[in-house]
């Protein structure tokens, strides 16, 4: 009885835990579009090599800043998808 409880308590902390890392992850995505519609960002018309296009308002290198930050992070979140 002992052992069964510990069990259920030890794999249902371990499962919260791996669930809050992914609500952590989506969470910086929409942290970083928030960042990037704050100066009305949207991605440029080149098609080959798209960048993030901002409005003059925007500090220099707003949009290529947080444009990687946010390529970084759906990279991870696809890395860890496939495995």
């Amino acid at each position: 009885m002992k052992k069964t409880l510990i069990i259920i308590f030890t794999t249902s902390f371990i499962s919260s835990q791996i669930a809050s890392n992914e609500i952590y992850k989506t969470n910086n995505e929409s942290v970083y579009l928030n960042l990037l519609s704050r100066f009305e960002c949207v991605r440029g018309p080149n098609i080959n090599k798209p960048s993030w296009v901002c409005n003059e308002k925007a500090p220099k290198g707003w949009g290529k800043f947080y444009g990687e930050k946010l390529k970084k992070q759906k990279n991870k979140r696809k890395r860890f998808a496939k495995y």
